[in-house]
């Protein structure tokens, strides 16, 4: 899968996804292995966490992805018990490299954000555009855009595809995947529909989680 392609653009669904995931975007500890890339400020704490990418592609972001990655739940501080509204602050990430920021640019990019617009969001529709003209994977769980998708040729890639890659980059023990899925099905209410890639694989691995 990550020989297809180098660079990945996402739309919001599958940035709240993995942001909510806690691992894959903000705290993927490098290898012990391997000496740090990089440090980032978690936006929930002033200490540094050295990170590394977690995937093995270049992930960008549009600005109208950005104003649709709105919030994220979290425990109540005073009741764990209880999920409340959280922001979703993108702007350590970013700042430190581990996601770029993109934007439309020549004629052939708009006019098809235009075309794609009158049936996509438009943090969608800017992705597809920018993806199919530059030749970069696409990462959606909508289904309107996984048509769409195809039919335009685009590399497209689930949540549950780049969980996936994730864990295999990364060596990741089956009780990590499995936090990481939970944490994606309780922080941002998701779970790949029955007909969506790898939904049995999901299933199966949000339950391993030690007893």
């Amino acid at each position: 899968m990550a020989d297809v392609f180098r660079d990945l653009v996402m739309d919001a669904c599958c940035l709240i996804n993995l942001y909510a995931a806690k691992r894959i975007l903000v705290h993927a500890p490098p290898p012990k292995s391997t000496p740090p890339r990089r440090k980032i400020i978690r936006p929930d704490s002033a200490k540094a966490v050295n990170l590394r990418p977690a995937l093995p592609f270049k992930l960008h972001v549009t600005a109208e992805v950005i104003e649709e990655t709105l919030f994220i739940r979290k425990p109540d501080e005073e009741d764990d018990g209880k999920l409340i509204e959280a922001v979703i602050d993108l702007a350590p990430i970013i700042s430190n490299g581990l996601l770029h920021s993109c934007e439309l640019h020549d004629q052939a990019e708009i006019d098809l954000f235009v075309q794609l617009a009158a049936t996509l969001d438009d943090g969608e529709a800017a992705s597809m555009a920018i993806a199919k003209c530059r030749s970069w994977g696409l990462a959606s769980d909508d289904r309107k855009a996984r048509r769409q998708a195809g039919q335009l040729g685009v590399t497209l890639l689930t949540t549950a595809e780049l969980v996936k890659e994730w864990a295999e980059n990364t060596s990741a023990s089956d009780a990590d995947v499995a936090t990481v899925l939970q944490n994606i099905q309780n922080f941002a209410r998701f779970i790949p529909h029955r007909t969506m890639p790898l939904h049995k694989w999901w299933l199966d691995a949000a339950s391993k989680l030690p007893r």
